[in-house]
């Protein structure tokens, strides 16, 4: 679910054609499908004989996860080389030399260790120091900037996903080496790129949840008597 690994050789996309000779698997679900099928199951509105609200529940918990999960570019590409025959699992297999981030993913989920690691469940503290966090980021990319603005008006899932495969061609695999050491040259370069991957993430997840929830109906439970409940009880 948290993956839509399109294979890359650190240069391009590759194509059905290298992708069919280097015999490399494609899964037919992914992150893009599984955030749809969060959004149908939220929109779901249909009766039935039991409550669908703890289902819808975890569905939309997924789905703010996966959403931030897409506009972490690792989740969208798997790096093909003659280090890795059959891709680098989004940079899960991709050593590097950084204490506490062992591998590029994790360095990428860290936000390159730009902020502080808040751990769960959040104090008062944490959750001062998340909102500055936040209003540094707002206040440098702004939904009012028309190139953020721009962004945010894509709602395609599968558009969001081909462009962190972009950024990971751009971004991620330029200037890293396996078992290197981040360069600060790198860091410089991916701070900023970060937050605005942030600031548009955050954007169009609240685009897609007033979507989502924009008919009442689907915060009522619609659970309707079962005729068989009786006899079943009986029986």
């Amino acid at each position: 679910w948290h993956y839509d690994n399109k294979y890359i050789d650190g240069s391009k996309l590759l194509s059905k054609t290298e992708i069919k000779a280097k015999n490399l698997k494609e899964n037919p679900i992914d992150i893009v499908s599984s955030i749809n099928d969060c959004k149908t199951t939220l929109r779901n509105v249909k009766w039935s004989y039991t409550d669908s609200r703890l289902g819808k529940s975890i569905m939309l918990r997924m789905l703010i996860h996966l959403i931030g999960d897409i506009h972490q570019p690792l989740h969208a590409c798997t790096l093909v080389n003659d280090d890795f025959h059959k891709g680098d699992v989004g940079g899960n297999a991709f050593v590097i030399d950084m204490p506490g981030a062992r591998n590029l993913h994790t360095y990428w989920d860290r936000c390159l260790k730009k902020y502080s690691t808040l751990s769960s469940p959040l104090n008062e503290r944490h959750f001062e120091k998340l909102e500055g966090y936040v209003d540094q980021i707002v206040q440098n990319y702004p939904r009012s900037d028309p190139a953020i603005s721009k962004r945010v008006k894509v709602q395609s899932v599968a558009e969001w996903a081909r462009e962190s495969v972009k950024y990971c061609i751009s971004n991620v695999y330029q200037g890293i080496h396996l078992y290197g050491t981040p360069s600060a040259l790198y860091k410089e370069k991916n701070f900023a790129f970060i937050d605005e991957q942030l600031a548009v993430a955050g954007y169009r997840l609240t685009e897609t949840l007033k979507n989502v929830f924009s008919n009442p109906a689907t915060l009522e439970p619609r659970v309707k008597k079962n005729p068989l409940y009786k006899r079943q009880l009986t029986d």
